[in-house]
């Protein structure tokens, strides 16, 4: 249950070896362990998977919601603020762009997540 309606990201994720590697790098990146800050991501609840759907799932796609696996974002409090909630969705962003995967955020804020994250980058790549 999210802790507040408001604060709701979903990342559409490719280029994930399996789910496996793909859990445990958000993990990864969840405890500070790649983040740009290395800073833990204590503010949000990540609920990440494969996708399950019968359709032609493939990270080639140009349509992001066809990729092979996403994460749900939601705060993990009610104290939560927006900034601190946008702050960790960027940091995750980036980490998982760092582990050589394609990041599609999808939320009402999503064009700042990426001119965030492409400010982090070296490469600047999406």
């Amino acid at each position: 249950m999210n802790a507040r309606d408001d604060l709701f990201c979903k990342l559409y994720v490719a280029d994930a070896v399996d789910e496996h590697a793909y859990q445990a790098a958000v993990h990864e990146i969840a405890r500070g362990g790649v983040s740009a800050s290395g800073a833990a991501l204590s503010a949000l609840d990540i609920t990440a998977r494969a996708q399950t759907r019968h359709l032609p799932l493939d990270d080639t796609q140009d349509d992001c919601t066809l990729w092979r696996h996403y994460a749900d974002i939601e705060a993990a409090n009610a104290g939560v603020t927006f900034e601190t909630f946008f702050s960790e969705c960027v940091q995750l962003v980036v980490g998982l762009r760092e582990r050589g995967m394609r990041v599609a955020p999808s939320c009402d804020f999503e064009g700042e997540i990426e001119a965030a994250a492409r400010a982090l980058q070296p490469s600047g790549r999406a």
